[in-house]
């Protein structure tokens, strides 16, 4: 195994404003709250819809795949 760095480097922004958002995968809350990379409104969408999977995925079987038809709704052109 192979440790690496908890610090993930992000750029964002328009070219010659660029900025540079910093995450800590050691402690994530803190970072996604923290981070300027997402608005508030961006994060409580992000939030809203991970709840809403929770309870779905927590039932699936990675393994039995035909399980998992009726959530597979989006072609690669979509």
């Amino acid at each position: 195994m192979v440790h690496g760095s908890p610090l993930v480097g992000v750029v964002a922004g328009r070219p010659g404003e660029l900025t540079l958002h910093v995450l800590h995968t050691s402690r994530p809350l803190r970072s996604f709250l923290g981070t300027r990379l997402l608005s508030a409104r961006a994060k409580l969408r992000l939030v809203g819809r991970g709840l809403r999977l929770i309870k779905p995925l927590h039932r699936l079987n990675p393994y039995e795949l035909s399980s998992h038809v009726h959530y597979d709704t989006e072609s690669i052109q979509d």
